[in-house]
């Protein structure tokens, strides 16, 4: 299966696509840059302003207009805080908010049939189109800032155990990666 990730919004964002593209390429997959050759297309969105939210809608509609075959994920805040909205894009086939991205390569192999192989997928050698590696160690807030929906949108806070930290971290090394920047919401 060829997938195709893209994401919008802050960098863990990002660090996220990264991590789901290691996962479903031990699963065989086939991880694309364009949108048009995909079988799925995975959108990890935002929503911390309208204009973001709107962003996130032309992204997926984006998707589905380069490829009306390919089948669509939609995930991230704006996924959590109008799934139904994004559950109604153009090929949108299943919509996981941000309670469920932990597991979203599970999920979607569960989906679509895929086996997720059981070799680690922090080695993989996955094409990055970026010279830093982003490694997420901490997500949601415990902040309750009346102007953010990050605390609504991705939870409280959670941190990664250290070790898995400093393993995904040496895992970057071995890609080549010269610079790695740890990133929390």
């Amino acid at each position: 299966m060829k997938v195709y990730l893209t994401s919008l919004g802050c960098k863990l964002n990002r660090s996220e696509v990264e991590g789901w593209a290691r996962r479903l390429a031990a699963a065989g997959c086939d991880i694309v840059g364009d949108p048009s050759g995909a079988d799925l297309c995975i959108v990890n969105t935002c929503t911390v302003t309208h204009v973001a939210a709107r962003k996130s809608r032309q992204l997926v509609r984006r998707c589905a207009r380069a490829n009306p075959h390919a089948q669509l994920v939609v995930t991230g805040c704006f996924a959590e805080m109008q799934p139904e909205e994004a559950a109604q894009l153009p090929g949108v086939r299943m919509v996981l908010g941000t309670a469920d991205k932990e597991h979203l390569a599970e999920a979607v192999a569960e989906r679509w049939g895929l086996s997720l192989a059981h070799h680690s997928p922090e080695m993989l050698d996955v094409p990055s189109l970026h010279t830093r590696a982003l490694v997420k160690i901490q997500d949601g807030c415990d902040n309750a800032c009346a102007y953010c929906v990050v605390r609504i949108a991705r939870g409280r806070e959670r941190s990664r155990s250290l070790q898995d930290v400093i393993g995904e971290v040496f895992a970057r090394q071995a890609e080549g990666y010269k610079e790695i920047v740890l990133r929390g919401s």
